[in-house]
């Protein structure tokens, strides 16, 4: 699916594992997870949701880096590749959980866009540093 656009497949997610959540939420499945929480909760239908890899690489080729607003994506993926994956890609993994006390939990990988990137053109260091 392309980024900024709210088309999700839900059945691209439910072919991936369910989510380490735990309680009420254990028993739903992501793209069940994914479903309930653009539904109830509009910032997270304007986010760019991450799935997984794939995903983030189609969303470096549609132009995330340049075009994220917030800094934050976010994601139902807590695989340890994927997280490896996110801090590769400059990405800061945050585990967040929706409405304290829910159980619920979200990855919202932040990826500073504007500080990320030293532009060595631009750089001078004084001789003092």
């Amino acid at each position: 699916p392309e980024r900024g656009s709210e088309a999700y497949d839900s059945s691209d997610l439910a072919m991936l594992p369910a989510p380490p959540q735990g309680g009420r939420w254990a028993h739903i499945n992501r793209a069940q997870l994914h479903g309930l929480i653009v539904s109830q909760i509009p910032a997270y239908s304007q986010r760019p949701y991450l799935g997984d890899a794939e995903e983030m690489e189609h969303a470096f080729e549609a132009g995330l880096a340049h075009t994220l607003m917030d800094d934050f994506c976010w994601s139902l993926n807590f695989e340890p590749a994927f997280i490896v994956r996110l801090c590769y890609e400059g990405f800061l993994p945050i585990c967040s959980e929706i409405a304290n006390g829910t159980g619920l939990y979200v990855l919202l990988p932040k990826l500073h866009a504007r500080r990320c990137v030293l532009d060595f053109s631009c750089l001078h260091v004084a001789k003092s540093t």
